[in-house]
């Protein structure tokens, strides 16, 4: 980018994944100044290359991108990868029939209101304009006897798709006049009168100082401790979720795993209890690991989806709602749990046959790589006691593939449990229209911890734009 000569804007938006660019184009195009910064680069720049790769041939095994690139910059993790587009509330894109049922999350309609479906659907119409494709009506359960299963309202995303995406947010970003600054890290936020937003491009260089009458932090859940910084600085009203989510990541055959999907796409799968469920359903994907928080030596394990070449394995989370203890707040229980999964084998990724695990045997190192897993550097491990020490269950789970599978014996022995997993762990921030206690201080998409999922960041940096065109410009 060029260097920038103006240093004061109307706004400055933090993180151009979709909450920060969405949020920065609705601004510009209502002819306001705006700043969009992000510690990544342009969009092609940095596209997993990996992730480039696996689309004409599935049989790699590269474990993620090392410099983890691909987790910033335009677009940020939520396009560098073919995705899920949840919370499209229809089954019939062109009719609008609402798909029975349909619940969008308390978190969800506790973050956008009133509002939430226009706002979602704001999302969606930038995103057909873009070039995404309407989805067909997908199955109302994902199975027989699949209890508790309901469609998501998912739209499974196309690396072709991605692509013309960021071709329009670059596009539409340059026509309204953004500046965008890439390769910067924010160090801090100040307010005297204006906010004053430092950052560097490099460790070591001279700090960057802008200005502006509103700032709007969308950055990703990889910097929690910084969107907890500035908590701390303002005295921003927020609160930590009671309970969190662990887990861990199950790879199996792609085969057996669409019997038990029966067609649907990401569908929602829960417990009786509403306790426990998967999360990410990645059908003939496979399993990254990346950091848990910028500058973190630990890891978390999630699903990359190969819709554009599928692979012969799936991969979904299974999460537990587990409470926090007292004196702890839930990214800190989540940490502790995410060291000591990373921690199991030295750094490797822990790893047990599904029927070892319901045995409460350790898994034999032959019988792992055996199994050719998508992702590299896999141990044999035991996983019982992480799980009985957090409360992790997986017997729901177990009696699901029952109901589905008349003889489940091959699913458990060509199912594994990699870990950790976790979400849902980030603080709360007291928003209202994304806006947190600390006037003209807005946290959209993950960084406002209120809401998960592409099409819900989108949506709340739009719902952004229209709060502080109205309050502040």
């Amino acid at each position: 980018m060029e260097e920038n000569k103006v240093k004061k804007f109307d706004a400055i938006i933090i993180g151009a994944g979709p909450a920060g660019a969405l949020c920065a184009v609705a601004l510009a195009r209502n002819g306001k100044k705006v700043l969009l910064l992000d510690k990544g680069g342009a969009f092609a720049d940095n596209l997993c290359a990996h992730f480039v790769r696996q689309t004409y041939d599935c049989s790699l095994h590269e474990p993620c991108c090392r410099r983890h690139s691909c987790l910033s910059g335009l677009g940020g993790a939520a396009l560098h990868f073919e995705a899920n587009f949840d919370n499209y509330p229809y089954a019939d894109a062109e009719q609008k029939e609402r798909i029975a049922d349909f619940k969008f999350s308390p978190f969800l309609e506790a973050a956008l209101g009133d509002a939430t479906e226009a706002y979602i659907m704001k999302f969606y119409d930038y995103m057909f304009a873009a070039g995404l494709q309407k989805p067909a009506a997908e199955p109302a359960v994902c199975g027989k006897g699949c209890v508790g299963a309901a469609p998501s309202g998912t739209i499974p995303v196309r690396l072709e798709d991605i692509k013309k995406i960021a071709a329009k947010l670059e596009r539409d970003l340059a026509q309204y006049g953004v500046c965008l600054l890439g390769s910067r890290t924010v160090t801090d936020i100040d307010k005297n009168g204006d906010f004053v937003v430092s950052c560097v491009q490099k460790t070591g260089e001279e700090t960057e100082k802008f200005y502006a009458k509103t700032v709007a932090v969308a950055t990703g859940y990889r910097s929690i401790p910084t969107v907890a910084k500035f908590i701390r600085k303002f005295g921003l009203q927020h609160s930590f979720p009671a309970e969190t989510e662990l887990g861990f990541r199950v790879e199996t055959s792609a085969e057996i795993a669409d019997k038990l999907l029966g067609g649907a796409c990401n569908p929602r799968i829960k417990s009786a209890c509403g306790k426990h469920r998967t999360f990410c359903i990645c059908s003939g994907g496979r399993i990254m690991k990346y950091p848990f928080a910028w500058g973190s030596d630990d890891f978390v394990l999630d699903g990359q989806h190969a819709y554009s070449c599928r692979g012969n394995k799936t991969n979904f989370s299974l999460l537990s709602k587990v409470k926090v203890p007292a004196g702890e707040n839930s990214y800190e229980f989540a940490a502790e749990f995410v060291h000591e999964a990373n921690t199991l084998e030295k750094g490797a990724v822990p790893a047990q046959k599904l029927a070892d695990y319901l045995s409460g045997s350790k898994s034999a190192q032959a019988d792992i790589d055996g199994l050719s897993l998508t992702l590299s550097g896999c141990v044999a491990a035991d996983l019982r006691p992480l799980a009985e020490k957090y409360g992790i269950a997986i017997e729901w789970f177990i009696e699901l593939v029952k109901s589905v599978i008349p003889h489940p014996d091959y699913f458990y022995n060509n199912t594994v449990l990699l870990a950790p997993s976790a979400v849902k762990y980030a603080p709360r921030l007291e928003l209202k229209k994304a806006e947190s206690s600390c006037p003209g201080l807005y946290f959209i998409g993950d960084a406002g911890g209120v809401v998960s999922g592409i099409s819900a960041a989108g949506a709340t940096g739009l719902m952004a734009a229209d709060s502080i065109i109205e309050k502040y410009l």
